[in-house]
């Protein structure tokens, strides 16, 4: 008993540790304010060096938002730039990475996937910020056209359905896939038929069932513990995956062959492993986003 609590424990300080700070990282995307109870999306400019991070908001031709303060906003003949910088700490919930940053920043007390390749921030409602470009890759150059999985759990009206695994095709940045066997769903299988015009290069993964007000479900649920990708092109590779609710990033290690024109590449994922869970066997996957070559 004592050297199963011993595993657990080296297990999750592992997994902590391995992610306990962002990476250096320059990102460009979107960011998300509310106002009139509806989100709009702005262009910013997203920087981690170290413990420390700054953010600029660019609200130029736009109606700045109420509860931004005006006083971080430099408007000058180029435009009107919300700017703040700060430092950063980390703190996590079942695996589940949160950012704390001082009173008032629109960085603080939300939730933080991360990993070399990628950045997603979201509050309890929606997604804030998805990084499109950094320095090492591109992202949404393939676009998942459709998403069919083997299995999908029902729950009254609530089916965890495959194309929850995607951001832009599921709309659910808070819903996982979850396989429908009774069991832990062994060779459950999804498969994703992407469209674009520069090839995958590896995929971004977050493992699990991941919620911002509900982190428990991470581990009350089973997660994947080994998977294998295959592709229609004849590339198959197991991969596997620690047990945490943050982005890993799976290598697929092949080399860059420039297409001609768009083209379709298909992907089956496979669940080969699992990490039990604490209360149920339904096995979840939160998502999987393509990285592209850059």
């Amino acid at each position: 008993m004592k050297r199963v609590i011993y595993l657990l424990v080296f297990t999750f300080l592992t997994t902590s540790c391995i992610f306990s700070q962002i990476p250096d990282i320059h990102l460009f995307g979107w960011f998300g304010i509310k106002g009139n109870d509806v989100y709009q999306y702005y262009p910013c400019d997203l920087v981690f060096n170290n413990q420390s991070y700054s953010l600029e908001i660019d609200f130029t031709d736009v109606m700045i938002p109420e509860v931004v303060n005006r006083s971080s906003v430099v408007t000058d003949s180029s435009g009107s730039i919300y700017s703040e910088i700060g430092n950063y700490k980390l703190t996590f919930d079942n695996t589940i990475p949160f950012i704390r940053c001082e009173k008032g920043s629109l960085l603080d007390g939300n939730l933080i996937l991360f990993s070399n390749e990628k950045v997603l921030i979201g509050n309890s409602e929606t997604v804030i910020f998805e990084s499109i470009i950094n320095g090492n890759a591109s992202e949404r150059i393939m676009f998942a056209e459709d998403i069919i999985a083997s299995s999908s759990l029902a729950e009254g009206d609530t089916i965890y359905q495959a194309r929850f695994i995607d951001l832009l095709l599921g709309k659910k940045p808070y819903m996982p896939w979850v396989e429908g066997k009774p069991d832990y769903g062994i060779g459950e299988t999804i498969v994703i038929r992407y469209k674009g015009f520069i090839p995958i290069k590896g995929f971004t993964i977050s493992n699990g069932f991941v919620s911002f007000l509900r982190p428990d479900l991470f581990t009350k649920n089973s997660r994947i513990k080994r998977i294998r990708v295959v592709s229609n092109n004849s590339y198959s590779k197991d991969f596997t995956l620690l047990d945490s609710a943050n982005f890993q990033y799976l290598d697929l290690g092949r080399s860059y062959t420039p297409p001609e024109g768009s083209f379709t590449e298909t992907f089956t994922f496979t669940i080969l492993e699992i990490y039990k869970g604490e209360k149920w066997t339904d096995t979840c996957l939160n998502k999987v986003i393509p990285i592209c070559y850059w």
